[in-house]
């Protein structure tokens, strides 16, 4: 992270902030795993093969495309964090991983493989309803049990006079059935 610029300064207070509580890092973990993780690696596969139909391909940025993509679908966390729903797509780990060396120097032959997973991944399968398919820990999310996990709703202060904070609304957990759209599941909050 290029800490240098004052927008890159910024971006390292805010993610050490936010970092700084460890239960902040898993709760932000576990609201990246609400999207279809089909759907996630058919996107980073197809970032991957974009990069590389180039005419010199740039082995920094698909490093860093290979890296996103592994750290966000296959997280190497002991929480609980992702759900059922992201067994689907474990059977690709190995093969992403052997494949690794191929995909980070660009080599077009690797990628052109991984463009038949699009074939799959892109199949139609019954999407799960409840959230904790999608992830356990925010199913069993309670605000009470995390004293640093207090978050209150956005758009609450009207900057006339002092807050009163006692008196905002705050999250206290999430309903535990969602709305799935092709790339998003939709969480109901509970105040």
């Amino acid at each position: 992270m290029n800490v240098t610029s004052k927008s890159g300064f910024s971006v390292y207070r805010l993610d050490k902030l936010l970092t700084a509580d460890p239960v902040i890092d898993i709760f932000l973990k576990a609201f990246s795993c609400l999207g279809q993780p089909r759907k996630m690696l058919l996107y980073f596969v197809e970032k991957l093969e974009a990069l590389v139909n180039v005419e010199n391909p740039n082995c920094d940025s698909l490093c860093r495309m290979y890296n996103t993509m592994m750290r966000t679908l296959f997280p190497e966390c002991n929480e609980n964090i992702q759900g059922a729903v992201f067994k689907d797509i474990k059977e690709y780990r190995k093969q992403l991983e052997k494949a690794e060396a191929g995909i980070k120097s660009g080599n077009k032959e690797v990628i052109k493989d991984l463009g038949e997973y699009k074939k799959r991944l892109d199949s139609n399968h019954v999407l799960p309803r409840q959230l904790k398919d999608y992830s356990p820990w925010l199913s069993d999310f309670q605000a009470g049990k995390y004293r640093s996990l207090d978050l209150e709703i956005p758009g609450q202060y009207t900057g006339e006079s002092k807050p009163l904070t006692q008196y905002h609304i705050r999250l206290v957990g999430f309903e535990q059935t969602v709305s799935v759209y092709i790339y998003v599941v939709v969480l109901r909050v509970m105040f």
